[in-house]
């Protein structure tokens, strides 16, 4: 649209003029009138506009913006550097944008050109939107066919632009819709190689879910930004300050605990997914899927199973479960699923992973009706879901009746459709824990569940033995089952060949070691990324160096980051497996954005950490075992 530079004014200050193209400047009165709205809004989220004057370039008049000068990083710069910009941060700018919006809707102001160049993030962490007013004054005189220069605003446009309907402040949220799926998703949900294919897409195509491209995005998040995207302004969030009401109550809101009840009557399916990278299908596992099947058949004809699948530390124990429960949904199974999992490092509750799942599947309606036949406990349950005391004067949970709760809610369940109970990571449940499984075990005779413990070796036999349970070992990959995985990773059948003696070698079939061994050749530019996807090596690989075992690997890991990330690392370990990073970063002093920004760059460039909607995860249980082992006592406790 135009050109900008560093300026001076009258005073000395400096500002940022706009100078626009002369070819597009068939009105400067419309042109002075909008720089004047734009001058009018004040706003801490919103570039000011301080001036408008007249120029001449190469003989030709034209018309320049005198702007508030501002130094910060655009969100277009923040995706390219991060790849996906985690939840929280996702979050938080989202409720910075729409607080900028609302100033400019309080003014009658549609901005209309809301992509992520025009949103800066300045030095001191303040976002701000820009380009206010140009959008206006290009639109009336700017047509589609016109430009390639104006793409930008045809990719982020909402489909009634295109329709000659007038735009309004909901025109703005489906841009800024746009915008978050971009940023959390990492990809443009309409892209096309024409204009026309773009505004095509845009009024007819619904995008792919944003969970199915990052399945770590919560589905609270992945609703809002669906909303925000729908074709009919009328379906949108009525204005900004609704997004911002939503977005600051989050989970807790009346519009997602209906919308939450809606999905799950319509789905029957739990709301949070199982939050584990997929970097390629699955392989080397027919055998123990075929297992499963028959097991979950078996219970779905009333006959309650049980299953341990055990393993070693990254051997893709989580990742096997989690394939065949997608197995299942994508045949068109009505079943329920609940899960949930114990940390690492002896901290968790022997309900943690218990009140997790079923908190995630009864979400603030409580479980009432599932427990209708021992309502006096119902107070306490729902208490323990949400990590809460009993209320007063209610009935507390003994050992006894919190088992009983457990296994009724459990049949309860079941007694709708076919339930699966995954507990993860059971070698690191307390021994309480294990007796709520165990109990869980002996209670499902009769009942349409399979319940699924995954556990290290290293689980006590006589536990083991009480369960009655079949044991499903995982092997290491075989070369033929680990050269198809590289196959897929690579995305070339050649490099794949030349590799796999070598990474089979060092990685001894451990599905999470090869994904490091191949994550370092990526980072030591061993490989390089065609544009069509697959990989190619880029220099002879004569030997890989990899530290010989897991934890060694993980240690030399650690060891790259700066005093600064290790810092931010060590206080995540000590809160757990999972954590949250506004409380990292308030330990360490940090604001909000800053934390954020850099446990990103962290997830971005070591992988040792990954976000999960608006918390983060321990790219692997022995990472946080690694940095937590390496403090002492005294650290840890302060």
């Amino acid at each position: 649209m135009g050109t900008v530079y560093l300026a001076e004014d009258a005073s000395g200050a400096r500002v940022a003029l706009k100078v626009v193209h002369p070819h597009l400047m068939s009105s400067r009165e419309r042109f002075a009138r909008e720089a004047d709205i734009g001058g009018r809004i004040r706003h801490p989220n919103v570039v000011a506009t301080t001036g408008v004057d007249e120029l001449e370039i190469q003989g030709k008049p034209t018309m320049a913006l005198v702007m508030e000068y501002v130094e910060g990083q655009t969100l277009r710069s923040l995706l390219e550097e991060l790849g996906q910009v985690p939840e929280e941060l996702c979050r938080h700018i989202a409720v910075e944008i729409a607080k900028g919006l609302d100033a400019i809707h309080g003014k009658n102001v549609v901005h209309r050109d809301l992509k992520p160049e025009n949103v800066l993030i300045t030095r001191d962490h303040v976002v701000k939107i820009m380009d206010l007013g140009i959008a206006r004054v290009t639109d009336a005189t700017v047509g589609l066919s016109q430009t390639g220069t104006f793409i930008g605003s045809v990719k982020y446009g909402a489909p009634e632009q295109f329709q000659a309907i007038a735009a309004d402040e909901r025109t703005d949220l489906y841009a800024l819709g746009l915008v978050l799926y971009e940023l959390s998703t990492g990809k443009y949900p309409f892209g096309g190689d024409t204009v026309a294919s773009v505004v095509r897409r845009q009024l007819h195509e619904i995008p792919r879910q944003p969970s199915l491209l990052n399945p770590q995005l919560t589905p609270f998040f992945e609703e809002v930004i669906k909303t925000l995207l729908e074709k009919d302004p009328e379906d949108r969030l009525p204005s900004a300050t609704a997004l911002i009401d939503l977005l600051e109550t989050g989970e807790q809101s009346e519009w997602w605990q209906e919308r939450a009840r809606v999905i799950r009557a319509n789905t029957k399916q739990p709301l949070r997914r199982v939050r584990i990278p997929r970097e390629t299908a699955i392989y080397g596992r027919d055998d123990e899927l075929r297992k499963l099947r028959s097991l979950y058949e078996q219970a779905k004809e009333g006959q309650g199973q049980v299953v341990l699948v055990e393993g070693e530390a990254g051997i893709g124990k989580t990742r096997l479960i989690d394939e065949f429960v997608g197995k299942l949904r994508e045949d068109g199974e009505p079943l329920n699923f609940v899960f949930g999992g114990y940390p690492p490092g002896g901290a968790a509750t022997s309900t943690r992973a218990f009140a997790s799942a079923f908190a995630d599947y009864f979400g603030d309606q409580g479980a009432g009706e599932a427990l209708a036949d021992m309502p006096l406990l119902v107070p306490a349950f729902d208490a323990l879901l949400k990590g809460e005391p009993p209320p007063e004067g209610t009935e507390p949970l003994n050992k006894d009746s919190l088992q009983a709760v457990f296994v009724h809610a459990t049949r309860s369940l079941a007694a709708e459709s076919t339930t699966i109970v995954l507990i993860d990571d059971i070698h690191f449940a307390p021994e309480g824990g294990r007796a709520l499984f165990a109990a869980l075990a002996l209670g499902l005779a009769g009942h349409k569940i399979l319940l699924v413990g995954t556990a290290r070796p290293g689980v006590p036999e006589d536990w083991i033995a009480q369960l009655d349970a079949l044991r499903l070992p995982l092997q290491r990959l075989g070369p033929k089952d680990l050269a198809r995985m590289l196959i897929d990773a690579f995305g070339s059948e050649r490099l794949a060949r030349d590799l796999a003696y070598q990474i089979g070698a060092k990685s001894d079939g451990n599905p999470f070691f090869t994904f490091e061994i191949i994550r370092g050749l990526r980072e030591g530019r061993f490989i390089r990324q065609k544009s069509d996807g697959t990989w190619v090596r880029t220099q002879v690989i004569d030997d890989i160096q990899i530290p010989s075992s897991l934890i060694d690997l993980i240690e030399a890991r650690i060891s790259d980051l700066c005093e600064d990330e290790s810092h931010l690392l060590e206080v995540a370990a000590c809160c757990g497996h999972e954590f949250e990073p506004r409380l990292v970063g308030e330990v360490l002093g940090l604001g909000r954005i800053p934390a954020l920004q850099k446990l990103a760059r962290i997830e971005k460039t070591h992988r040792l950490i990954r976000s999960v909607g608006p918390r983060y995860l321990f790219d692997h249980h022995q990472v946080q075992e690694a940095l937590y082992a390496g403090l002492s006592e005294p650290l840890r406790e302060e």
